[in-house]
């Protein structure tokens, strides 16, 4: 098996564009099916392969944690039923009856749906082992080289679970005839905000008994009067969605924690801004807010795993990630893994902020659908300076973990 994940951990993988996935998702026949079938294949084994050979690679101080094995073997689970699937053909498979094709399809399927179900839970498995290295330490923040490697994988991860989703939904748009593709040529910006703002609202409100109103501004064009209307985007809805939950949770949060003392209403909150912009390249959202803001020197701790101005995440924390909660802090993980989902398809993630007054969040998105996947692609050299850095991180005086 090690060999095997060796050897296709050395292959690269294949980026997918938006348009592609896209023009998948138009026509869900038996033919598309069939490509789709041949394309994940081909493709998953390599993903799978590409970061469980990045897991082997991490200290065994690292490795060795139990949460940090179960991950390990889930890819290792994943590529072995991958491997040991059919190879399917699609010529040869479009000379079978239809019965024989959608028999092949139903058992790829059921597979692809096992490994979704899987995987769901490898956020926060593998915090809760970086969290109890991290505790063990005693280390109040994680090393670079930590972060470096949660990166690579979470981002692995949205790329394999987009895979599968959009061929699993391509599936049941074949049965149903509903456009149910993960992906879509007109995301409406405007629309995802509202669900955002109402869903980080509820949340803020039950936690607070206080919310701050959000005014959605969409401008008029530039140099015009007109206006912009509900910009659109080729996009993955559900990505734009935790992007704008999760920045506009962080602004109200901030409103109410610095401003809400004696609020009794909306009124007595200042509001936050949400403003949506489409350039000729780009869709922009701005988030901003008047809750304090914080130090310039602070801002790269804000997309470090584990750091939160609330108090640290504990195993129930995680435990009620699991199970679907959605706290409105305490884990750290809200910023990176938006930024992830943002620079997937090539956009970013950036916060400004204005030491005593608020804060700025920007999301840059590509608003044409030729962008492709950012992939991180595994390399021997890849974890030859990162790993002296978490070696030395690990190494600490009397420390059972020292090299």
């Amino acid at each position: 098996m090690d060999d095997m994940i060796h050897r296709y951990a050395n292959l690269k993988q294949t980026p997918v564009s938006v348009k592609n996935m896209i023009v998948f998702g138009k026509d869900a026949n038996m033919n598309t099916l069939l490509r789709s079938h041949a394309f994940l294949r081909y493709e998953l084994p390599i993903r799978l392969a590409h970061i469980a050979k990045e897991i082997t690679a991490l200290p065994e101080e690292l490795l060795e944690v139990e949460p940090v094995q179960k991950v390990l073997n889930w890819y290792r689970l994943s590529f072995s039923e991958v491997i040991e699937s059919p190879v399917p053909n699609v010529a040869d498979m479009e000379l079978k009856t239809e019965d024989e094709q959608c028999a092949s399809l139903h058992q790829f399927q059921d597979m692809l749906d096992h490994i979704k179900d899987r995987h769901s839970g490898v956020v926060t498995t593998m915090a809760e082992g970086v969290l109890e290295l991290k505790n063990r330490l005693g280390r109040e923040m994680i090393d670079t080289s930590v972060q470096f490697f949660l990166d690579r994988l979470y981002m692995n991860r949205i790329s394999i679970r987009m895979l599968i989703t959009q061929h699993l939904e391509l599936f049941k748009q074949a049965q149903t005839n509903n456009n149910l593709c993960a992906i879509t040529s007109g995301a409406s910006g405007r629309k995802i905000a509202e669900d955002a703002v109402d869903d980080a609202r509820y949340l803020c409100s039950n936690n607070y008994s206080v919310c701050p109103s959000v005014q959605i501004i969409v401008p008029p064009k530039l140099g015009t009067e007109t206006s912009a209307g509900a910009p659109t985007l080729p996009y993955v809805p559900s990505h734009l969605y935790h992007m704008l939950f999760e920045t506009i949770k962080n602004s109200l949060r901030a409103v109410v924690e610095v401003h809400g003392a004696n609020a009794q209403s909306e009124d007595d909150l200042p509001p936050v801004r949400v403003v949506l912009v489409k350039g000729t390249e780009d869709l922009t959202i701005k988030i901003s807010d008047m809750g304090g803001g914080i130090p310039h020197a602070d801002v790269p701790k804000l997309f470090t795993y584990f750091y939160t101005t609330a108090a640290p995440p504990t195993k129930d924390t995680l435990d009620s990630l699991n199970e679907g909660a959605a706290p409105m802090a305490g884990l750290g993980y809200g910023l990176p893994i938006s930024r992830l989902y943002a620079r997937y398809f090539g956009g970013d993630l950036k916060v400004i902020p204005m030491e005593g007054y608020g804060t700025d969040a920007y999301i840059h998105l590509k608003a044409a659908g030729e962008t492709r996947e950012v992939l991180p692609e595994y390399s021997p050299s890849t974890y030859l300076g990162s790993q002296a850095n978490l070696r030395e991180w690990l190494n600490v005086d009397n420390c059972a973990f020292q090299l």
